[in-house]
């Protein structure tokens, strides 16, 4: 949803930017790319076939909470008038400010890592990853049988 206010409305736009929203993400492990997200070039890869199960949820758990964040330099936020990606594209660097974030829930619906696969709680290991030998609840069975 898009709100968009018109006249005495504008008033309220900064309570509609400042409220609670809801975000998807879809990760990839191991590469970096120039703009922090899909669309940017690909500038280092590491591998990441020591990464378990239980070392992605107890990374995504540490986002949970109150923490001061950089917004990224690709971001729509304002500085000086202009919005940060227009600085961005042009290879400017500005000093942002830390700001206050929140995140009252995250949810990790799959994980896609070497010998690992898990959909909504449903786990595809291969017998010989680390996952599978992991005690956190979740039943694995192999992947070598497709469902």
């Amino acid at each position: 949803m898009l709100p968009i206010c018109f006249g005495e409305a504008t008033k309220l736009a900064q309570i509609l930017t400042d409220a609670d929203k809801s975000y998807e993400v879809i990760a990839s492990l191991g590469k970096r790319t120039t703009t922090s997200d899909t669309e940017g070039s690909v500038v280092s890869v590491r591998d990441v076939n020591h990464v378990t199960r239980d070392m992605v949820y107890e990374m995504v758990d540490s986002f949970r909470g109150e923490q001061m964040q950089v917004p990224s330099m690709f971001s729509a936020i304002k500085h000086k008038g202009r919005k940060l990606y227009e600085y961005a594209r042009e290879g400017i660097q500005v000093e942002i400010e830390p700001r206050p974030i929140n995140v009252y829930n995250i949810t990790i619906r799959e994980i896609r890592i070497p010998g690992y696969h898990e959909v909504d709680g449903k786990v595809f290991v291969d017998d010989n990853h680390p996952a599978s030998l992991s005690s956190s609840g979740s039943s694995s069975s192999s992947s070598s049988s497709s469902s």
